[in-house]
């Protein structure tokens, strides 16, 4: 991940076609589901790594690091809720 994403970071902060293909990569690399793992009653990322991993995302690119950063919020927030529907219909599994 950092390979590609340092290599590409110029790219990746002006056009939104490298953006979405660097924030696709981090799903396939399953790094968008830091939250995921304690809904499911998995192992949970700690707060530390995550802090880690934020700030090293951020030392390559500006763009990725906030949409990123938007894309946990919403997973913990969705994991977070009462609506055990909107889990499911979200996250089956």
């Amino acid at each position: 991940m950092s390979q590609k994403v340092r290599t590409l970071a110029n790219e990746i902060d002006v056009s939104s076609v490298e953006l979405s293909k660097a924030l696709k990569g981090l799903g396939d690399l399953k790094l968008l589901n830091f939250y995921l793992p304690h809904f499911f009653k998995e192992i949970e990322v700690s707060g530390e790594i995550f802090a880690d991993f934020q700030e090293l995302v951020a030392s390559y690119s500006g763009a990725l690091a906030f949409l990123q950063t938007q894309h946990q919020s919403a997973v913990r927030m969705v994991v977070s809720s009462a609506n055990t529907q909107l889990k499911k219909n979200i996250y089956p599994k």
